[in-house]
């Protein structure tokens, strides 16, 4: 399996970038056909334990996996293969919202799915992961293209990263 650990994966390069992220989607989905149990397991991550040290066990997990997919944005970036027309938290803000809704529809429509139900999901879920990132084609619709009048062509610029801001700023 890939070592997908943030050091892991700083050692990744262009060629074999999205053959890696594939591979830990199918070890991953073939750890749930093999042990089904891990399903139960992993719907406690989208229903908040009522015992606070069972939440902040699970609040530390998604902000592991939020760093884990922050290295494959901040790397895949670095070796061209992610876009970087977008800020990076942004970017990883999208990455983790598509992550979390695909894994909540099919953790709660696991049991209702065939195996090849649960694998054609998962790889469309990858496709449209791997679209979103990926850095956009030359050939854009006419639509995306269009500027607001009196915006030059140099006004459209990639926006710094924005820090939080809090009350009254």
């Amino acid at each position: 399996p890939p070592d997908i650990t943030v050091a892991g994966i700083r050692k990744w390069d262009a060629a074999g970038f999205w053959a890696r992220l594939a591979e830990f989607m199918n070890n991953a989905r073939e750890h749930m056909r093999r042990w089904p149990w891990l399903g139960g397991m992993l719907r406690m991550f989208y229903v908040p334990p009522a015992d606070p040290r069972l939440s902040r066990l699970v609040a530390s997990k998604f902000e592991q996996a939020r760093a884990i997919q922050a290295a494959w944005v901040k790397h895949g970036q670095q070796i061209g293969v992610i876009r970087s027309d977008l800020a990076e938290d942004l970017l990883v803000s999208l990455l983790m919202a598509v992550d979390e809704a695909a894994d909540r529809w099919l953790l709660g429509n696991w049991d209702r799915l065939t195996p090849e139900e649960r694998y054609t999901v998962t790889e469309s879920v990858f496709r449209v992961i791997r679209t979103l990132l990926e850095p956009p084609r030359a050939a854009v619709s006419p639509v995306q293209t269009k500027r607001p009048r009196g915006m030059s062509k140099r006004a459209v610029r990639k926006p710094k990263a924005l820090a939080p801001r809090g009350p009254g700023r």
